[in-house]
């Protein structure tokens, strides 16, 4: 997933539970996770998937 509020990449690790929706992402690699609001994150296609639509 796209995290467009701090502009990093990360994989969906599951919802927040504060008093606004927001999701856990963390880095592909592996790392810290953090939060960000549900409404700041956009899917992003694999590569083979992104030429296919090339």
């Amino acid at each position: 997933m796209r995290d467009t509020k701090h502009g990093l990449t990360g994989l969906y690790m599951g919802p927040g539970y504060g008093k606004y929706p927001t999701v856990y992402l963390r880095p592909p690699n592996g790392g810290c996770e953090w939060e960000t609001p549900a409404s700041e994150i956009q899917p992003v296609l694999p590569a083979a998937q992104l030429e296919q639509l090339g």
